[in-house]
């Protein structure tokens, strides 16, 4: 086969059945879907077996993470099926019929002009839920401000057309995407296998493309920064389309995901943030964090909007003040390893600082 689907479960249940149907309608037929189970307790494994027999499941002992969950599902389509590219897919989605053929069909396209250089392609994400009549999009690819915060591109605006035009964009995003496998081998920073626990008792090896160490959240705005520095582009295919159940998995509101998001956005940077950016980037950072704290939207970032009992206990200042001193600690710990990986980025990037932060401003000539 040409490519594979790889999805994510965790405890999703009642996400599967119309995820999967929408796959099992597509007009392109040129392709598995891998499904990765991080340890549910729902009945999903059983669903599955009973319902979608053809769905190959790699059922994990544990909750593993939204990054290592990918790269288990990604490794073996590579390794075990030998398909030239895979597709990530929340379970939280359903994809119009076409979906597939679309995504498939600009990328031999874009080989044709020989564009060797597409290393990713995102479709067009719309949020499940409508505002009257009217589709709301929710990413036409993604990207990222100098001081790391990462956006969707059009994320709540009403879709009128004005993202329907194929075009270059700085990232993909991880809800839906199409990645190539000479991309993915590309940005590898280690060429080594790792090892996870089936539940089964067995074990199964795969490669680290995303960085396993962010658990979830910021993993594919790594990602993306890492394909940019070496080179790779990033295309918007808006004629392929999902529908997306945002925080479907996740609950939008929540420590855990505060504390993600912080740390991994700081992970990101220090990762990434070529030498020429990385003092002015970490000067605004601290700006970033006072103009967020002005809005709602940016206390729910800050905070994850925090538990009710936590929040009636401590109050929203004493949360934020532990969700950054646990990152702090988290950081400071893990130094020596993350200075390693930015050495190993930067040493093989082969765009300079300059062109890397037009890249972040929207301008890839």
């Amino acid at each position: 086969m040409e490519l594979a689907v790889i999805i994510v479960n965790w405890n999703g249940r009642e996400l599967l059945e119309a995820c999967l149907s929408s796959l099992q309608e597509q007009v392109y037929s040129d392709f598995g879907v891998v499904l990765v189970d991080n340890g549910s307790v729902d009945g999903s494994l059983e669903f599955l077996k009973n319902n979608f027999p053809e769905v190959e499941v790699i059922a994990l002992s544990e909750n593993t993470g939204f990054a290592k969950a990918n790269n288990i599902g990604i490794s073996f389509a590579f390794d075990v099926w030998g398909v030239d590219g895979v597709v990530l897919l929340n379970n939280d989605t359903t994809v119009e019929k076409d979906f597939l053929r679309e995504l498939v069909d600009f990328w031999k396209e874009a080989l044709g002009k020989n564009r060797k250089r597409v290393g990713a392609l995102a479709p067009k994400i719309l949020l499940q839920q409508k505002e009257g009549n009217r589709r709301v999009v929710d990413a036409v690819g993604t990207t990222v401000s100098l001081e790391g915060l990462g956006y969707n591109i059009g994320n709540g605006e009403i879709d009128n057309g004005q993202y329907d035009k194929s075009r270059e964009v700085f990232g993909f995003c991880g809800a839906a995407a199409l990645l190539t496998k000479k991309m993915m081998e590309d940005v590898l920073l280690f060429d080594d296998y790792r090892e996870v626990f089936l539940k089964d008792g067995g074990k199964l090896r795969y490669k680290n493309y995303f960085a396993d160490n962010f658990f979830a959240y910021y993993e594919d705005t790594d990602l993306n920064c890492r394909l940019r520095l070496r080179g790779w582009q990033v295309w918007a295919v808006p004629r392929a389309v999902v529908y997306h159940i945002h925080s479907a998995t996740a609950s939008p509101f929540s420590l855990f995901k505060a504390y993600y998001l912080n740390k991994n956005r700081f992970l990101m940077i220090f990762r990434n943030c070529p030498k020429g950016l990385l003092k002015k980037t970490l000067e605004m950072v601290p700006q970033s964090y006072l103009s967020l704290l002005k809005t709602k939207k940016g206390k729910n970032y800050l905070e994850g909007g925090a538990e009710k009992s936590f929040w009636q206990k401590s109050g929203r200042r004493l949360a934020m003040v532990v969700v950054l001193f646990r990152v702090f600690l988290a950081l400071l710990v893990r130094m020596p390893i993350i200075w390693r990986e930015r050495q190993i980025i930067q040493k093989r990037a082969t765009v300079t600082s300059e062109k890397f932060g037009l890249m972040l401003s929207g301008r890839f000539d």
